[in-house]
């Protein structure tokens, strides 16, 4: 059953061409409340051309956003929020082409800070100091991670809204500040879903599996790629019942609940990146992905992104990486 959280949506028009005016409608949905796009979040950019266009791309922070339609006419997209993201006015920029013409419009919205929980746990001394084999392991695991974390694949696995991957109960602890023993340790990078042991493990979207492995934190872990810089993460399994290089469709079952690597119950660790950015993974079950942007009678946040066109061509303002049709 999918969950439902609240949901901030912004509507306004932007003008893509300097010609013959179109306006593009583009909506930002991101889960927040008081009208705050926040560290963290997942926001869902939502296009729509009353002309067909022929490609739409963006960038948001230095990265491509990749924008995907099935009909030149609806597009769809989404950008994070990392955990540590700098709070500050932010630019999405978008860029159309259509009938010969690129043009390109920025939108602008603020990004605000997000009050993280503080966790204080005390574990035996082996799980929280390492000698040297130990760290070696622990740095060459966190290595393959950060590598999966910086990969962008251009094809786009996932389609729709995406699953809760799992019966349970969700912790809302993403980004908590964990002090073990008395020693700070990273922010805990994901949600914990606590389930019984053996309970099935379902991807939360179609994907394509790039790892499967056995780590000292993690324990027996599945990374699903769902393609175009996002990827979800699965720790703790007590069985794992996909195979490295594998495609799975939303909903096929990736493995079963445990308590493997550092874990004290059986739990589901399950986490996200999204073009580089650690972000909340159960803001995806807040995304209406599979709804059609609707402008008539949509409400205005109390903080708006506000939309203007941008002077120059398209190669002045968007890099060369974003080239091509």
């Amino acid at each position: 059953m999918k969950q439902i959280l609240s949901t901030l949506i912004l509507v306004f028009a932007v003008l893509l061409y300097s010609g013959n005016v179109e306006a593009l409608d583009v909506q930002l949905e991101a889960p927040g409340k008081g009208g705050a796009v926040k560290q963290g979040d997942v926001i869902l950019v939502k296009a729509k051309s009353p002309a067909p266009l022929t490609r739409l791309s963006g960038e948001f922070d230095g990265k491509r956003v990749y924008f995907e339609s099935e009909d030149g006419r609806d597009f769809s997209a989404l950008i994070g929020m990392d955990l540590n993201q700098k709070v500050q006015e932010y630019d999405l920029y978008i860029f159309g082409r259509g009938d010969g013409e690129l043009n390109q419009s920025v939108l602008s919205f603020n990004v605000h800070s997000r009050n993280y929980k503080v966790e204080r746990l005390t574990l035996p001394d082996k799980m929280v100091t390492y000698d040297d084999v130990t760290l070696k392991r622990i740095k060459r695991e966190s290595h393959s991670l950060q590598e999966i974390r910086k990969n962008v694949s251009r094809k786009r696995w996932w389609n729709g809204d995406f699953l809760m991957p799992v019966k349970g109960k969700l912790t809302p602890n993403f980004g908590a500040r964990r002090i073990l023993n008395g020693i700070k340790k990273n922010p805990h990078s994901g949600v914990d879903v606590k389930a019984y042991s053996g309970t099935r493990i379902r991807s939360s979207n179609g994907g394509k599996v790039v790892l499967v492995d056995n780590h000292y934190f993690g324990g027996k872990v599945v990374v699903i790629d769902h393609g175009q810089g996002l990827s979800t993460i699965y720790m703790h399994l007590s069985r794992i019942l996909v195979n490295h290089g594998e495609e799975v469709a939303k909903g096929d079952i990736l493995g079963l609940v445990g308590a493997t690597g550092r874990a004290t119950g059986p739990h589901l660790h399950w986490a996200a990146y999204l073009n580089g950015a650690k972000v909340d993974p159960s803001a995806l079950l807040a995304l209406s992905i599979d709804d059609k942007i609707v402008v008539e009678g949509s409400t205005i946040s109390s903080d708006p992104a506000r939309g203007r066109q941008i002077e120059g061509n398209a190669d002045s303002i968007m890099p060369e990486r974003l080239g091509g049709t």
